[in-house]
């Protein structure tokens, strides 16, 4: 079982990795995975694939001082634009 640090760093691992915001629970799959690795016992020669079907965007305050800070923009283009400088 994976804890408090690894499933932070999990789900920087995904944000920085594949662009997408994680809850920490779906995140303690690949925080596992990784533990593995590092222990050498998963199989390299065997492809692995992970399933992550929820997102983070329902708990945001969960990961607040734990990861970068992001973006809060209403729903509204005008604001979308200004936030990423478009």
């Amino acid at each position: 079982m994976v804890h408090g640090q690894e499933i932070v760093e999990g789900v920087q691992l995904l944000a920085s990795t594949e662009g997408c915001s994680r809850r920490p629970r779906e995140a303690s799959p690949i925080a596992n995975l990784k533990r593995l690795v590092g222990a050498r016992r998963d199989r390299p020669e065997e492809e692995t694939v992970v399933f992550i079907t929820g997102n983070g965007y329902k708990t945001v305050q969960a990961l607040e001082g734990a990861v970068e800070a992001t973006y809060r923009v209403a729903p509204d283009l005008d604001e979308f634009l200004a936030a990423v400088g478009a």
